[in-house]
């Protein structure tokens, strides 16, 4: 519901305002490590209580069953992801390449998002809700091992 979607924008601002604070005191990759290892808890430990629930006419925030909030907070542990990556990809580059960089990374977050709905889409329509979601840890494992990798490139400060 939109009640829902609201919950997630502000975890979403709230995460990334955080994470800005934290990575000025600890390393990049450990707010991105925790923040995936997060967010896949969530999904892990957060999904199976909601199959089978029984959800009443909603009307308010009120009405919403406690399990409905811990879902949405996943924005907390997402939202600093593309930012912080941006920063750490952009900052790696000569100045003379962070303006074509900086294209690819708007093209390439348009076609993730756009084909990354679709098969969401098609997985909650082939493989059902309560199974969808699941597929999420499989994007987010590969964005892990994505993290150290580009740690030790961007450690010998060339990309």
């Amino acid at each position: 519901s939109i009640m829902i979607a609201s919950i997630l924008a502000i975890s979403l601002a709230i995460g990334r305002m955080i994470a800005g604070i934290v990575s000025k005191k600890v390393n990049w990759i450990w707010v991105l490590s925790v923040c995936i290892f997060s967010a896949m808890l969530i999904v892990i430990f957060v999904l199976p209580k909601t199959v089978g629930l029984e959800v009443k006419n909603i009307n308010t925030l009120s009405d919403i069953p406690l399990i409905g909030f811990a879902f949405p907070l996943i924005g907390l542990f997402i939202a600093p992801i593309y930012p912080l990556l941006n920063s750490i990809v952009l900052s790696a580059l000569p100045k003379n390449l962070q303006s074509s960089m900086t294209g690819l990374i708007v093209i390439f977050s348009a076609l993730g998002g756009t084909l990354g709905s679709r098969i969401t889409g098609w997985l909650f329509k082939n493989e059902g809700p309560e199974n969808a979601f699941y597929f999420t840890l499989i994007p987010m494992s590969l964005l892990l091992i994505s993290f150290f990798i580009l740690k030790k490139i961007t450690a010998k400060d060339e990309i």
